[in-house]
C-alpha cells in the first residue's frame, strides 16, 4: 500500500484518540512529540525492515525528525475452518512504544461465531496491546491454546479452552488475534523502529523525547545518552527536571546515566545539589553517590553544603563527611560547622562529627573544645 493513500488517515488520527464509525475504527495513545498542524508533515519514508515481512513507514515533521511509524498488518484468523483476513494499521511512536491501531474501509475484528468486536472489546484490546509485559514473549501459539479440546482449524480457540493462565491477557474469544497483534507490535518491527530512530538521533530530538509525557519514552531517551559526550545545555536542564519532578524510577535512571565526563559541568553539579536539598532521602543518597564520582567538586557547592549539615540525619551526614574525605576537603569553615554538630543530642550524629574532626587537620579552640566536651559526656 502506498503512503499517499495512507497519509490522510494518519493526519486525522494524530488529533483524535478514538473514533468508531461504519468505515473507520481507531485507537491511539499519546505521541512522543505532539503536533497539531497539518503542515508539520514533510513526507512519509519507507524504512528498510529486513527482519519483518511487512513494510515499515516513517512519518517526519517539517524539521525532518521522525514523528511516528506505521505498518500494515494482514493475516488470517480462522473459525470452524472458515477464515477471514485481518487488515489493519499498527502505529509505533519513535521510541518503539505502541501507539494504536486503525481499521479502515469497513474492516473490523471478530471473535467466536464471527461476532464483531464491540467498543469494549476494542478498548480491551487497545489496553492489552499497550502493555509490553504480557506473558507472550516466549510463548508459542500451541502453548496459548489448550489443544486438549480444540484443534488447529479452530485457530482462535473458539471451540477449545484458552489456558486459564492466559485468559486474563486476551480478548475473550479472540486469543489468536490478541496474540498475533501483540507479537507483531513487540517483535522485529519494534526493533526496526527503535533502530531507525537511533540512527537519526541528535540533541534536539533527544530533548523532544525527554519531554514526552510517557515514562517509557523518557527512560528510552536517557539510555541513549553517551557517557563520553558533553551534554547539550537543554538536555542537561531537562535531565535535572526529570530527577526533580518525575517518579522515583525515572529519577534514579536519570541520575545513573550521568558520567564523570558529564559531571565536569559545575552547572550540573549545582543542579544536583539544589535537588538534593529538596528531595527525600531515597533520592539524596544516589545524588551524593553520583557527585562522588566526579573528578573534582565545585568549591561553591562544598561551601553551600556546610549550611545543610545540621539538618541531616546520621546516615546523610556520614555520606557528606565521606565525600569530604574522598576529595581531601578541609577548611576552617567546614571544621567550625562540624564542631557545632558534635554537641548534637543524637549520639550517632555527634559521634560521626567527632570522628571526622579527630582525624582531620582541623585546629583552633572551638575544635578542641568540641572534642573535649564530647569525650567528657561519653566517658
Amino acid at each position: 500500500m502506498g503512503w499517499i493513500l495512507i497519509l490522510p488517515s494518519l493526519i486525522l488520527i494524530a488529533f483524535e484518540t478514538f473514533q468508531d464509525t461504519a468505515n473507520k475504527i481507531k485507537y491511539l495513545t499519546e505521541f512522543t512529540i505532539p503536533f497539531d498542524e497539518l503542515d508539520e508533515f514533510l513526507d512519509t519514508v519507507t524504512i528498510s525492515d529486513t527482519q519483518s515481512a511487512n513494510t515499515l513507514y516513517q512519518v517526519n515533521s517539517k524539521e525532518g525528525y521522525p514523528l511516528f511509524y506505521f505498518q500494515q498488518v494482514t493475516d488470517d484468523v480462522c473459525f470452524d475452518s472458515k477464515c477471514r483476513p485481518i487488515d489493519l494499521t499498527i502505529y509505533w511512536n519513535i521510541t518503539g512504544r505502541y501507539l494504536g491501531f486503525l481499521l479502515e474501509n469497513g474492516e473490523f475484528l471478530s471473535r467466536r461465531d464471527h461476532d464483531e468486536f464491540n467498543a469494549d472489546d476494542y478498548q480491551t484490546l487497545h489496553q492489552l496491546l499497550a502493555d509490553p509485559h504480557l506473558p507472550f514473549s516466549d510463548l508459542t501459539f500451541e502453548e496459548l491454546v489448550n489443544q486438549q479440546d480444540s484443534d488447529y482449524e479452530n485457530v482462535d480457540g473458539t471451540s477449545g479452552a484458552t489456558s486459564k493462565d492466559i485468559a486474563a491477557y486476551v480478548v475473550d474469544g479472540a486469543a489468536y488475534t490478541t496474540f498475533l497483534l501483540w507479537k507483531n507490535i513487540y517483535g522485529p518491527s519494534q526493533i526496526a523502529v527503535q533502530s531507525a530512530t537511533k540512527k537519526q538521533l541528535h540533541p534536539k530530538l533527544i530533548w523532544h523525547i525527554l519531554r514526552s509525557p510517557s515514562h517509557i519514552d523518557q527512560l528510552w531517551a536517557l539510555r541513549t545518552i553517551e557517557p563520553d559526550e558533553k551534554l547539550n545545555p537543554e538536555i542537561e536542564k531537562r535531565i535535572l527536571k526529570l530527577i526533580e519532578k518525575e517518579d522515583f524510577y525515572v529519577s534514579l535512571t536519570a541520575i545513573s546515566i550521568l558520567s564523570e565526563y558529564h559531571l565536569r559541568s559545575e552547572k550540573l553539579q549545582h543542579g544536583l545539589f539544589s535537588i538534593y536539598e529538596k528531595k527525600p532521602s531515597g533520592i539524596r543518597k544516589p545524588i551524593l553517590e553520583k557527585l562522588s564520582e566526579a573528578s573534582s567538586i565545585s568549591p561553591e557547592l562544598i561551601s553551600a553544603s556546610y549550611l545543610i549539615l545540621p539538618k541531616l540525619n546520621g546516615t546523610e551526614l556520614d555520606q557528606w563527611l565521606t565525600l569530604y574525605e574522598k576529595f581531601d576537603l578541609t577548611d576552617s569553615k567546614m571544621c567550625k560547622e562540624i564542631a557545632l554538630i558534635v554537641d548534637n543530642p543524637n549520639i550517632f550524629i555527634a559521634k560521626k562529627a567527632y570522628d571526622f574532626l579527630a582525624n582531620a587537620p582541623c585546629q583552633g579552640r572551638e575544635i578542641e573544645k568540641a572534642l573535649k566536651s564530647f569525650e567528657v559526656r561519653n566517658r
